[in-house]
């Protein structure tokens, strides 16, 4: 079964990680690094669809 959601893409500037977070988590202003745990760093790269299956 191949499952496909739409994400918006973040990229952290200190920790130079890329990371993509579900579009339907509604409160998109509470995203933060999953590395260093800060949100001053990070920088919405787009939109796009990941595609597991």
């Amino acid at each position: 079964m191949i499952k496909q959601t739409l994400v918006h893409i973040y990229e952290c500037q200190q920790c130079v990680i890329t990371f993509a977070v579900e579009q339907a988590f509604e409160d998109q202003s509470v995203i933060s690094c999953p590395s260093c745990c800060e949100e001053e760093w990070l920088e919405d790269v787009g939109e796009g669809v990941l595609t597991i299956g």
